[in-house]
């Protein structure tokens, strides 16, 4: 097979939403893209481990914010959640929940939760979540066609108990059918 064959652990943007609305036994689907860039706090920049994630996010992994709420957290666009270490680093001992920080490429982002890395063991690494949101707003046309592309996303499911991944094969199939036929344009 060609390079192309290869099977990469990307899917499309629009997946997690196609899924979350149609497809039986998925209670949660989040998508992710890595963003990993200096963010900004008193012209001082400091290098991130960052990720564009759902508010899914919370339902689908077992991270918990130690401050903000879960529902909030990550709904609107210019907001994030930091992790603690990354809070004491920014803000020292200030509440970090309300402040802001700035991503030179995209705007100011304001800190709506704090979650706390050590407790869980998971191959997620990242300082700060920005909201997906942001990426809706800012780069729509970049969501959309990635259909195509399915580079830059990642999409991960929980699934309802009693729920195994081959149960959601036949639908998956037919996402793909619907969404990715080679139609000639």
């Amino acid at each position: 097979g060609s390079a192309s064959d290869q099977p990469f652990a990307t899917s499309p943007a629009e997946l997690a939403p196609v899924l979350r609305e149609g497809v039986a036994g998925t209670e949660a689907a989040a998508r992710l893209r890595r963003a990993d860039q200096n963010i900004v706090h008193d012209e001082q920049g400091v290098a991130t481990r960052g990720l564009y994630a759902d508010a899914a996010f919370f339902d689908v992994f077992g991270f918990d914010l130690v401050a903000g709420s879960a529902d909030e957290a990550l709904g609107a666009p210019y907001t994030a959640v930091v992790t603690r270490e990354m809070a004491q680093r920014l803000y020292g001992d200030a509440d970090p929940v309300g402040q802001t920080f700035r991503l030179p490429s995209t705007g100011v982002f304001r800190v709506t939760g704090v979650v706390s890395r050590a407790a869980y063991r998971s191959h997620l690494d990242f300082d700060v979540l920005l909201s997906f949101a942001t990426l809706q707003q800012t780069r729509p046309d970049d969501i959309a066609q990635d259909w195509r592309q399915a580079t830059s996303y990642y999409t991960y499911l929980r699934l309802a108990p009693g729920t195994t991944p081959s149960d959601l094969a036949p639908s998956l199939r037919q996402i793909e059918t619907q969404y990715l036929s080679t139609d000639t344009e």
